[in-house]
């Protein structure tokens, strides 16, 4: 009699994260061709493969200054508007309050930030960057921008690109249900 086999045991959503790192190829048109609503014109799904190749390449310039990516949308934020409250940083990077608890914890750890209670209400902190964190700026925006250029725009007019700027920031107006400057 034979035996039965056993079947292998479910891996992990990070396991099959760390197997698979490399990001999902865009869809090719025509495969979608019985839907109605085709993948290769699915714009989320674009555009989480164009970043989640975006985030491969850009993790290494981080962390060649010993940067996590789960500081860097902070430490971007800040370098424009230093000294935000937790609230407004968090809304503005989108994040969950736990994941933002957790990366301005590592902002201060690694001396990227320091965190003051406001006197007015002890509840409300503020969140600034430090010196080493300003420095930073100016090794790895010009890094960050070349990469930029080389890959996400590449073969992109001057026009094209300010019309995807665009038409992303609009985007992201829409999904955070703020008002559109355009």
């Amino acid at each position: 009699m034979a035996q039965a086999q056993k079947a292998p045991a479910p891996r992990s959503r990070a396991a099959s994260r760390r197997k698979d790192s490399a990001p999902p190829a865009p869809p090719e048109a025509g495969h979608g061709a019985h839907s109605e609503y085709p993948v290769e014109e699915s714009a989320i799904l674009l555009m989480r493969i164009a970043v989640h190749g975006w985030r491969r390449n850009f993790t290494g310039h981080l962390a060649e200054f010993g940067v996590p990516f789960s500081v860097w949308y902070f430490l971007r934020i800040l370098w424009d508007d230093d000294g935000l409250s937790q609230k407004d940083l968090t809304r503005r990077a989108g994040m969950l309050q736990p994941n933002a608890v957790s990366a301005i914890r590592t902002m201060e750890e690694l001396g990227l930030a320091r965190v003051e209670r406001e006197s007015g209400d002890r509840r409300r902190i503020r969140v600034w960057l430090t010196q080493k964190a300003r420095d930073l700026e100016h090794k790895i925006l010009p890094r960050i921008r070349e990469d930029t250029e080389q890959t996400v725009f590449k073969d992109f007019t001057a026009e094209e690109r300010h019309t995807l700027t665009r038409l992303l920031g609009k985007v992201c107006a829409n999904i955070t249900g703020s008002a559109s400057s355009d």
